[in-house]
């Protein structure tokens, strides 16, 4: 008997090496990809990466902030020269919590958790760009193999966990966005983990698993604010069930029974609640009053860009569109769809055959899983707003879907020979889009008929190139430069002050060629910022009419060679004919000629 247990237990322990040797395998990855590549963070990844060099420096250097203060430093300049040592361990208490506040608190735009988690560990991985990527993805990438994997074990048994598991971080949206230190991989892990304990908390009658569902919830909302979007699906399941067993309690002959059950699942969803507003309260207090306009700036946003309204074809089949192309690819889409036609046919079979063989996929599980796929989808597609990252999310479920399903085939040869094509496919997939290896073609199915309505739509199969993932490049831009530049620039507007604030406007045009330059200044400039010495550094993107140009200290902007982003060419061209007006103002300081026949200049104002 003793024998057996023990048998037991190791091979439970063994199957915990599956989850492990993916988190590992896909990080490893990452990590040679990132070695190798030089491409520029953009836009929004350089925020977060700033924010993350800034949070690191609170964390790490907030000591110095108090040893930094004239008062506090009257009475701890004795003791500072006597024993740094004793020094350092008064002031410990101290940094820690002045550190945190600092860094949650720092930033009203975004919640604080994926930051902060990449400012802990930005020492340990290295401090650069590289460092913060690796930081973020090592985390949230095994909470998401292990959510996967624990939600399709439990569903479907081990093939299905890793067949779940492995689909997950084989998706090429996944990999693309696994590369860049922005939000939507932590958050598609976040949502997956809340699935997976909502699930296990049988709609909040287990209590230990909906203590574990409030904290996740509370960590999932300091991700970003549109996590709430996920979580609808699972208050109105919740609500439905307890409403439904507190209608059953007065036809029910057992109605203690009863009643204890519809308590017990009130007070889980309450205390689940509670844990979350403990959680997440603490950013979400004191920036409620910015979402609003958030909100507002994102609507508008949207609707000036390429939204397309939903009344058309092309609006309406966007998602699944981008399900194809960009998300999950077309092979993956296809087994996805094969699995859901393997659970109905068991699902029918035991219906109609009385087989009483216990489903991989309950009732209430089904719901579950379709309203986590549709609601978001549902919701995107009427709030004005269109991008295949902000869908992310609904991955997890049809990757546990996709997994249950061939785990569910009879045929046993059938199963391996699929299981043993989907493994294929995804690392050749990965390899592909990740290095500069031609494996297979790009095939693309354009349908419609252009004589009458023009061509509605194209179908990606086996596409090796998706628009949201990158490749292994040299970085072309002349970054150490351009740093130097705006190191001197800074430096002359310094003169004998102690502080200084460097603003620089540039055109949206230019960001990707400036914007390394701005993350190798990133921690100097943060480290002036926090100690209020030295030259802080600061770049904004000029907009028509903004009045950033009027007050800038440096101007960047290019002309000629590559057109600048649809959206963004009104902005550009009016930058570069006001800037005529006020050129007077300004000294050139250096200009750029680049291959595509484009120049960049960079003037300073003058003193």
């Amino acid at each position: 008997m003793a024998n057996t247990t023990s048998s037991t237990q190791s091979r439970k322990l063994a199957y915990y090496l599956i989850p492990l040797f993916l988190c590992l395998a896909f990080n490893l990855h990452l990590y040679f990809w990132l070695k190798t590549d030089e491409t520029p963070l953009i836009w929004d990844q350089t925020h977060y990466y700033k924010k993350a060099v800034k949070n690191s420096l609170y964390f790490h250097d907030a000591g110095r902030l108090l040893l930094n203060d004239d008062k506090i430093m009257e009475r701890l300049d004795p003791i500072q020269k006597a024993n740094p040592s004793i020094a350092w361990v008064i002031t410990a208490p101290f940094r820690g919590a002045l550190g945190f506040c600092q860094a949650i608190y720092s930033d009203h735009k975004r919640p604080f958790l994926v930051p902060v988690v990449m400012g802990l560990l930005l020492p340990i991985s290295g401090g650069g760009p590289d460092g913060a990527v690796l930081s973020s993805i090592a985390v949230f990438s095994t909470v998401f193999i292990f959510s996967l994997w624990i939600l399709g074990r439990r569903l479907g048994g081990e093939l299905a966990g890793f067949l779940a598991a492995f689909l997950g971080i084989s998706y090429p949206i996944i990999i693309g966005h696994s590369q860049v230190p922005m939000l939507d991989v932590p958050m598609t892990a976040c949502v997956a983990l809340i699935y997976t304990l909502f699930i296990a908390s049988k709609r909040f009658y287990d209590r230990r698993a909906s203590v574990y569902f409030g904290l996740a919830l509370g960590f999932g909302m300091l991700i970003k604010e549109n996590f709430f979007i996920f979580v609808i699906p699972i208050a109105i399941i919740t609500g439905f069930d307890y409403l439904f067993r507190h209608f059953k309690i007065f036809k029910a002959e057992i109605w203690e029974k009863e009643r204890g059950k519809s308590g017990q699942q009130l007070a889980g969803a309450l205390i689940a609640l509670f844990l979350a507003i403990l959680v997440c309260g603490i950013w979400y207090f004191q920036n409620v009053s910015h979402m609003p306009k958030a909100i507002a700036t994102q609507r508008a946003a949207g609707t000036m860009g390429s939204y397309v309204p939903f009344t058309t074809y092309e609006g309406a089949t966007y998602h699944l569109h981008s399900l194809i192309n960009e998300q999950a690819s077309f092979p993956f889409v296809a087994l996805f769809i094969m699995a859901i036609a393997v659970l109905c046919v068991r699902s029918f079979r035991r219906t109609c055959c009385k087989e009483y063989k216990k489903p991989a996929v309950t009732g209430g599980v089904t719901v579950t899983f379709v309203l986590w796929i549709v609601f978001p989808l549902l919701f995107f597609l009427v709030f004005p707003v269109q991008s295949q990252r902000y869908t992310m999310p609904i991955l997890g479920a049809i990757a546990v879907i996709t997994g249950v399903g061939i785990a569910s085939i009879r045929g046993r040869w059938f199963r391996i020979l699929i299981t043993i094509a989907v493994i294929g496919f995804g690392i050749v997939q990965s390899v592909q889009i990740q290095w500069p290896v031609q494996i297979f073609k790009t095939i693309k199915f354009n349908y419609g008929n252009p004589e009458i309505d023009g061509v509605h739509g194209t179908v990606n199969i086996l596409n090796s190139n998706p628009g949201c993932c990158l490749s292994v490049s040299t970085n072309p831009y002349p970054c150490e430069e351009i740093s130097a530049l705006l190191r001197n620039a800074g430096k002359a507007k310094l003169g004998d002050g102690k502080y200084v604030k460097l603003t620089c406007a540039i055109t949206p045009d230019v960001h990707i060629i400036v914007s390394p330059s701005f993350y190798i200044l990133a921690r100097e400039s943060k480290e002036a910022d926090i100690m209020k010495r030295g030259i802080e550094y600061d770049e904004e993107m000029l907009r028509t009419a903004d009045g950033m140009l009027e007050v800038a200290d440096v101007v960047i902007f290019k002309e000629g060679g590559v057109p600048a982003m649809p959206q963004f060419v009104e902005d550009c061209l009016w930058v570069r004919q006001r800037f005529e007006e006020i050129k007077s103002q300004f000294e050139l300081m250096r200009r750029f000629d680049f291959g595509d026949k484009g120049v960049l200049y960079v003037y300073t104002r003058s003193a």
